[in-house]
């Protein structure tokens, strides 16, 4: 590339089509940035949301045997990881309520209610989320 003034496109599936001019010398390098579609953040979100559900009906929670679990009011927000550009977390804000009975002896059941946070982490190659890791809130159980 010559030095000067550029206009650079770039597009990808799954991508905001990103265009910028871009003075370029040779010297300093070329940072040029691409958003995720809207299409594919919400499909991320839908994905964190399920995994964390998912991640729940399996979680340890004591003396304590769930009746039910819900998630509601999700709010999700997704970005490209700070300390791996590879990798997107979706951060899953939740109001959870669920019933248990506490123990063998307890007859009736007990509610409990509040909000929770939870991380999912993925590869994404533009077609398939895989799913990297968890950080799941296990503090209200």
């Amino acid at each position: 590339i010559f030095d000067g003034l550029h206009y650079i496109t770039l597009s990808k599936e799954n991508m905001e089509k990103s265009e910028e001019l871009i003075r370029f010398n040779g010297e300093e390098p070329v940072r040029l940035t691409m958003k995720y579609s809207d299409e594919a953040l919400t499909r991320i979100g839908i994905q964190a949301q399920n995994d964390i559900s998912a991640a729940y009906k399996n979680a340890d929670i004591g003396s304590k045997v769930f009746i039910s679990l819900n998630l509601t009011g999700n709010k999700v927000t997704v970005k490209i990881s700070e300390s791996d550009p590879s990798l997107i977390e979706a951060t899953v804000v939740s109001e959870y309520n669920y019933q248990y009975k506490q123990n063998k002896y307890y007859w009736g059941t007990r509610t409990s209610t509040g909000s929770c946070t939870n991380t999912c982490v993925y590869s994404y190659d533009g077609t398939q989320l895989q799913l990297v890791g968890q950080n799941l809130d296990t503090s209200f159980l």
